[in-house]
């Protein structure tokens, strides 16, 4: 996500900052490329949600259905 969002900023024709530092871009405006790289970045996360939907639910199956300890043993407290 954080390589795709730097790419589209690239081909926007910005250059991204990144914690108030300016990283130089390494191409040039190009509007075909930015629709390319913004779909690319929207795509990655809507998997990316997805994703984190799935470990959820997956970790609520283990601790409600088969009620194993994997949800216990993901937790930073006990």
């Amino acid at each position: 996500m954080p390589l795709s969002g730097y790419i589209m900023m690239n081909f926007r024709g910005r250059s991204p900052t990144f914690f108030g530092y300016k990283i130089p871009a390494l191409f040039e405006k190009n509007v075909e490329w930015k629709k390319f790289a913004y779909e690319t970045h929207e795509i990655l996360g809507i998997i990316l949600l997805v994703l984190f939907i799935m470990h959820v639910a997956a970790a609520l199956y283990h601790h409600y259905v088969r009620k194993d300890l994997t949800l216990k043993r993901m937790l930073f407290f006990k």
